[in-house]
């Protein structure tokens, strides 16, 4: 899947205080904006080019909550159609 796949790094420059509390690393952040000039950072030893986005507007996604899947035991030889019989004839018809 194409879509799931990085297309790098960029800088989000925001207006405003940004409370950690508010937005903890590892949230799931949106922001719309114009881009600005590309600045350099360093990423371990090696000089990174980031682009910058001025953000006039942001999203903080809230926290999804864990899937948990149906608890119960799936019988094999259960058929959804109980008590109404098997949509299809039976062998001796």
């Amino acid at each position: 899947d194409d879509s799931a796949r990085s297309r790098g790094r960029f800088l989000a420059r925001l207006s405003g205080f940004l409370d950690p509390e508010e937005y903890p690393k590892g949230r799931l952040l949106s922001v719309t904006g114009n881009l600005s000039a590309n600045t350099e950072k360093a990423i371990g030893q090696y000089l990174y080019t980031y682009p910058v986005v001025e953000a006039e507007a942001r999203y903080l996604w809230p926290e999804e909550e864990p899937y948990y899947p149906y608890p119960y035991y799936r019988d094999p030889f259960f058929h959804p159609w109980y008590p109404y019989g098997y949509r299809h004839p039976y062998y001796w018809w």
